[in-house]
């Protein structure tokens, strides 16, 4: 095995494409199929679902899936025949540090007679997730510029104005009223961030200080809005709730609202409820918005003596996830031959449904599986009987579908699993699972090899009581409870009944003494199907 380049340097918001490339030698060898296996040899944690699975020289990790600062080697292993047969390169990733982004909110115009009142909260390290504490030191300055020069601010005594530097507190300063003195021309205040060595650009803000009282506005975005970068994420289609405030109080302040750029607000449907009043509804479906642009929403308040103040907030319309592919295959431990398969048996075969490879700005990306049935083999989607029949919703990119019956038991973030126990999973050796295994109280999981067709191995991912095996043991519960609380439509079988070597249809049995398997029953797991015995 080959890497080229054997060193890939990058940053956490880009994908990786890594390629490894087979050399074979000269010696004369039977020619067999060639497998492919990838393992994590040092560095951070990757997410196993990133690595398990894939079966081909070839691997695409998605961004912000890499630590900033750190070194990765992953393993990649080639296999002809037997484990003897087999050849092992690393390829080293070296993930650097993205800037760090200052940024300033606040009024552009302030009287006198209130608090100058700044907010450096929306700077970021684009390193971290923004839910996530940045652990930035911020720096304040405050200048203004006087017959081409530039002078540090002074209050009306002439004493120098300090401002906070290299605090990890001071995201957010106050001057008190009356220490800056009015002036024809803006204050110019200004931010920078830092994190240990590195620091950002500093950003400025021109700020007007008058001696008229003017009323300071602000913008009041929903309960569940999204903000991302200090930026409002909003969907093309999506209503938005603006409600605006005035330090003047309501009554004492008229407002009037604006979107720009090329946004006409009086467009029929755009602002349903105009732009005059304290509360500025904006209908983003009639607004035409294209996606990935930022946009800003500017609020003016005047008063009764036509002063004005005026407060924005800036909003990203969202974009689509991008980069993915999406895969349907039979999940079958007796296929013959590698590849994907999509026919099967309805409701008693386990599909594998995988979207691989999608990537956004805005993380977690959550999936959401389901299915259509369509009326025969050769009609189109759109003659399709009702809606989409949905599998699940959750973070994991990968779901199972047993398509076909309507007595099917929902397994929910269970049907991942092949095995899932309490405490402990033993094997005496050379199983083959097609799933993940996991525990959601103990930790104690066997190690397999990487699964290969005809092999013993797992072809999933180890869940040693984490987060993904404890709500699989939620809903294999849930489940069961479901299967235990049905009682019409039932079979009876008679009393002590053998169920190795039946093949039963979808349904309820019942056994009026005892069921029993000694030998094979075909069941992928006992949360499979409602026959199954657990």
């Amino acid at each position: 095995m080959e890497f080229s380049p054997p060193t890939v340097d990058t940053l956490r918001n880009k994908p990786v494409l890594i390629k490894g490339e087979t050399v074979f030698s000269a010696c004369p060898v039977e020619e067999t199929e060639v497998g492919f296996f990838w393992r994590q040899v040092s560095g951070p944690a990757i997410d196993a679902e990133l690595l398990s699975g894939i079966r081909i020289p070839q691997l695409l990790i998605p961004a912000n899936s890499l630590v900033a600062g750190s070194v990765y080697q992953l393993g990649l292993s080639a296999v002809m025949g037997d484990i003897s047969q087999s050849s092992e390169s690393i390829v080293i990733i070296k993930v650097g540090y993205q800037e760090l982004v200052a940024s300033i909110a606040g009024g552009t115009r302030v009287s006198t007679f209130v608090a100058l009142e700044l907010s450096a909260t929306g700077s970021r390290d684009l390193d971290i997730d923004q839910s996530a504490p940045q652990g930035l030191a911020y720096s304040w300055e405050c200048a203004f510029i006087q017959d081409g020069e530039r002078y540090s601010c002074r209050d009306s005594t002439g004493a120098a104005v300090v401002l906070p530097t290299n605090s990890p507190t001071a995201s957010a300063i106050s001057i008190a009223p009356g220490v800056l003195p009015p002036m024809d021309e803006p204050y110019i205040l200004s931010v920078t961030v830092r994190k240990g060595s590195r620091s950002s650009l500093a950003v400025s803000k021109n700020v007007l200080v008058v001696a008229q009282r003017i009323p300071t506005l602000a913008i009041r975005l929903p309960d569940d809005a999204f903000v991302n970068d200090g930026a409002l994420v909003m969907n093309n289609d999506e209503r938005m709730i603006f409600t605006g405030l005035s330090s003047l109080g309501i009554n004492g302040t008229s407002f009037q609202w604006s979107v720009s750029p090329t946004v006409n607000v009086s467009w029929p449907g755009v602002s349903p409820m105009g732009i005059y009043g304290s509360t500025f509804i904006f209908e983003g479906a009639f607004a035409q918005l294209q996606a990935g642009s930022k946009y800003t929403v500017q609020l003016l308040g005047t008063t009764s003596d036509g002063i004005v103040g005026q407060s924005q907030v800036e909003f990203v319309v969202n974009s689509a996830p991008l980069g993915g592919s999406f895969s349907v295959c039979l999940q079958d431990s007796n296929q013959a031959e590698p590849g994907c398969i999509k026919t099967g048996e309805a409701v008693t075969q386990d599909f594998r449904l995988e979207a691989a490879g999608w990537t956004d700005p805005h993380l977690p990306l959550m999936y959401e599986f389901g299915y259509i049935v369509i009326q025969s083999p050769t009609a189109a989607v759109g003659e399709a009987l009702g809606a989409t029949i949905p599998l699940s919703t959750y973070s994991s990119n990968v779901s199972h579908c047993q398509p076909g019956g309507s007595d099917a038991v929902d397994l929910g973030t269970a049907a991942r699993f092949a095995v899932l126990a309490n405490t402990a999973v033993t094997d005496a050796g050379g199983s083959t699972i097609l799933g993940d295994m996991g525990t959601s109280i103990g930790t104690s999981l066997p190690v397999y090899p990487p699964y290969s067709p005809g092999t013993p191995g797992l072809d999933g991912t180890l869940h040693p009581n984490d987060d993904i095996a404890i709500d699989a043991r939620a809903a294999a519960i849930a489940a069961l409870t479901d299967i235990n609380g049905r009682s019409e439509g039932e079979t009876a079988l008679g009393g002590v009944v053998e169920l190795g070597g039946r093949t039963l249809a979808p349904g309820l049995y019942t056994a009026t003494i005892a069921m029993q398997r000694e030998f094979d029953c075909p069941c992928s797991s006992p949360f499979s199907h409602p026959w199954c015995p657990s």
